[in-house]
């Protein structure tokens, strides 16, 4: 489902958006009417925002690319602290 959206920077704040790459921001009632009335007007900035924010959701905000991120941190926060550790097991840790 590639939607092209509009949004205010508060309806975007926490979320890695590009105005005019994946979401046009407006954050005043005349510049969000105008950015709604280009998109009906242009299909081809339609189909662009659509389908580079759907890309950009799923790479970045899907339950697996999430769980990914805390699994990343709870290894780290697992390991042995680096100065208990010889040079060879610190070399084995980081391949």
């Amino acid at each position: 489902m590639e939607k092209a959206v509009v949004a205010t920077r508060l309806a975007c704040d926490g979320i890695e958006v590009e105005h005019n790459k994946n979401i046009l921001i407006a954050d005043t009632p005349e510049s969000f009417a105008q950015c709604v009335i280009e998109l009906l007007k242009n299909p081809e900035l339609r189909n662009r925002l659509g389908k580079n924010g759907r890309e950009m959701a799923i790479r970045k905000y899907t339950w697996t690319y999430v769980a990914s991120l805390f699994d990343n941190v709870y290894r780290k926060m697992c390991l042995p602290s680096p100065s208990s550790l010889t040079q060879e097991e610190r070399v084995k840790i980081v391949v």
